[in-house]
């Protein structure tokens, strides 16, 4: 079985059995975020984990909103974020 890159997945077997997995690495070894150590490219992307430290901070400035207009605000962000992705 091939399971495209960035795929989440799971497998439950009904017997016991044995399982390999295979990684390979398919961007330049300083996309990484763990300085060349992980050999499989079985980690997040520098870019991918800059930019989760980034959201966390922004959805930090809406703490003392009421609940309601502070998922408005962020939807409408996370709707913006999307579209942009969607430019390239």
């Amino acid at each position: 079985m091939y399971i495209p890159a960035l795929w989440l997945h799971a497998a439950w077997p009904l017997t016991p059995c044995i399982s390999v997995n295979v990684f390979f690495r398919n961007f330049e070894i300083d996309a990484y975020s763990t300085n060349g150590k992980d050999v499989y490219g079985n980690k997040d992307l520098k870019a991918y984990e800059k930019g989760r430290t980034t959201v966390g901070k922004m959805v930090k400035e809406f703490d003392g909103l009421e609940t309601d207009v502070r998922r408005f605000y962020l939807e409408i962000l996370a709707m913006e974020m999307l579209e942009e992705a969607r430019k390239d």
